[in-house]
């Protein structure tokens, strides 16, 4: 077995294609279904059935501890939960096979796409504590940009790949095509280890994880950032919803074409994006690097809600899904690279799992109150709204010290990481 603490190229391969395991599910519940189920059902419905997978992700830190303190040290300290994440992955696609057109029974779908991301939530967990674990400071953020957009490229599989797919040949093709792609996947942490033979892993006790959990969210600015991940997705929650009842029942578009456009070249766009943002997130940091990804955001938002009277071009709708995936996937790999960096390696798993759990809160919520938010204001409103939103953001940034967790408590990476 290969041991990824020896070969560094090889470590970032794996990771990244754990990501593609994360991104492939996510692109075909996050966007694929949701863009089928607003051909017939209003934004409220799409918006609730979307809930589903963000809302475990809200729990994330739940599984942060698990993971940090149920260790075998025979099989590696994250290796069997993400094995378990992968595999449930794969048996809950199996579930909607069994089951037909999942778009007929909408209570089904929702409860089997829960339980779903339960499971894409384990394996998330478990490979960020691995990330945190094995990646030094000089790797961090061009190794979460590669990552993030391997994510995206598998959300572009699951997003515009299968709406194809089911566009050529039917839902069922499409799932027993994304469960072959998961067991695959899972083949890979069944087949190499974590760290060489010769380092031991020690079995953290309950107390001393409460205890440096406590050190470390005592800071300034671990505490800011709590906030910021809280609030960083809120708008973003809101316009899918939102976006996807504009152009299927206003603007008439066909959902495949909306999947091809959000889900197949948004996707790319944003993992470009991703790529982007771990190499300026190097040379900038990730506060300034989170600032040009906000702004991006804003912009294409504002500029869409500006131009309200050219929604029925193509090429505008390009133009903006182009901006705000380039923004959001700079912001997105910018704001994980922050919170990795104020995370102490001694419990990796538990605080940046609080710290992605609370981003997929403001998902959910903003999921949840879409339909509230055109009650109170017109599609135009809602994107100049989320656009200051945005930006107003980036406040919080001027009291967050990214290096403050390693320097004051005197923590960083394991050695031979």
């Amino acid at each position: 077995m290969r041991a990824l603490d020896a070969r560094p190229g090889f470590r970032l391969f794996v990771l990244c294609m754990l990501y593609v395991g994360q991104g492939i599910p996510w692109g075909f519940t996050a966007l694929t279904l949701p863009t089928f189920l607003s051909q017939h059902h209003d934004a409220t419905a799409v918006g609730a059935v979307s809930a589903m997978t963000v809302l475990p992700y809200a729990f994330k830190w739940v599984w942060g501890p698990i993971i940090d303190l149920v260790v075998v040290p025979r099989f590696g300290r994250r290796r069997p939960w993400i094995i378990l994440g992968q595999g449930g992955m794969a048996l809950t696609v199996g579930a909607l096979l069994l089951h037909g057109d999942p778009s007929s029974d909408l209570p089904y779908l929702a409860h089997v796409v829960f339980i779903h991301t339960i499971f894409n939530a384990l394996q998330d967990v478990a490979v960020d504590g691995l990330a945190v674990d094995q990646l030094s400071e000089a790797d961090r953020g061009r190794a979460n940009g590669l990552m993030y957009a391997s994510k995206w490229g598998g959300g572009a599989l699951g997003g515009a790949g299968l709406s194809y797919v089911i566009a050529a040949s039917g839902m069922t093709t499409a799932l027993v095509l994304m469960m072959l792609a998961l067991v695959a996947i899972m083949l890979l942490p069944l087949l190499i280890r974590e760290r060489s033979p010769e380092v031991v892993v020690a079995r953290p006790r309950p107390l001393e994880l409460v205890k440096e959990l406590l050190r470390v969210f005592s800071l300034r600015s671990t505490l800011v950032c709590l906030v910021l991940m809280a609030l960083s997705n809120v708008a973003i929650g809101i316009l899918s919803p939102v976006g996807n009842q504009l152009y299927t029942q206003v603007l008439g578009w066909e959902p495949a074409d909306l999947a091809l456009l959000t889900g197949g070249i948004g996707l790319v766009i944003g993992a470009i994006g991703s790529i982007s943002a771990g190499y300026v997130a190097d040379r900038l940091g990730p506060r300034g690097t989170a600032t040009i990804g906000a702004f991006l955001l804003a912009f294409a938002w504002a500029g869409f809600a500006l131009a309200h009277s050219a929604w029925g071009s193509k090429q505008l709708a390009l133009l903006i899904v182009v901006l705000e995936q380039l923004g959001a996937g700079i912001m997105t790999v910018a704001f994980i690279t922050l919170s990795m960096g104020l995370s102490s390696p001694k419990v990796g798993a538990s605080q940046f799992a609080v710290y992605m759990a609370l981003s997929s809160v403001g998902t959910k919520y903003g999921y949840q109150y879409a339909g509230a938010a055109l009650e109170v204001w017109t599609y135009e409103g809602v994107y100049y709204v989320c656009a200051a939103y945005q930006v107003g953001l980036l406040v919080l940034l001027l009291f967050i010290d990214p290096k403050q967790t390693r320097r004051e408590l005197g923590v960083d990476a394991p050695a031979g990481s």
